[in-house]
């Protein structure tokens, strides 16, 4: 198995869909690891107000409240510096690079410090470690309905995450 060291798989799940949305919760995980760190994010005040944006159809989807968000989140600071020790010099996947993005921008900005780290679009890596392994997108697609069937739910961001480990490490089976 050729599994690419310092690999990370990184999701954030958005109050909303649109571009008014604030982060409500980080997920990642490594690909030579189980372990899933994930976290609440506790929203500052001004995310609470009008131009940002709470959907009730996303929170039916995610089923995270404002009012657990509010009690339970930690604070952006928090998240930031965790997310920089962990992340400085690794490889960060994410299959939503655009979204995710504008939500760690937020956050980061909001919490006055600088992103250490940088996001990579995680299909264009799986396109190129396919190729690398001398597969085809015919074993993507077995790939992806065998660890669909054992993981189904990607609507909170460490189900997204844990997603995206076993797909790689499945794939990574195939050669």
């Amino acid at each position: 198995m050729r599994l690419k060291m310092g690999l990370f798989f990184l999701s954030i799940t958005p109050s909303a869909f649109g571009k008014h949305a604030f982060p409500i919760e980080v997920a990642w995980t490594s690909l030579n690891d189980n372990n899933v760190e994930s976290h609440l994010i506790k929203p500052p005040e001004p995310w609470l107000h009008p131009p940002w944006f709470w959907s009730e159809t996303a929170r039916e989807r995610h089923g995270i409240s404002r009012e657990r968000l509010c009690a339970e989140g930690i604070p952006i600071s928090e998240i930031c510096n965790r997310m920089n020790a962990t992340f400085r010099g690794h490889t960060i996947l994410s299959d939503y690079p655009g979204r995710d993005r504008k939500l760690l921008d937020l956050l980061f900005l909001s919490s006055g410090m600088q992103q250490g780290f940088e996001l990579s679009d995680a299909l264009a890596n799986t396109a190129r470690h396919l190729e690398n392994l001398g597969l085809c997108a015919a074993d993507f697609w077995k790939c992806f309905a065998l660890v669909a069937e054992f993981y189904p739910s990607r609507d909170r961001a460490s189900d997204d995450v844990v997603w995206w480990r076993e797909f790689w490490r499945t794939l990574n089976r195939f050669d």
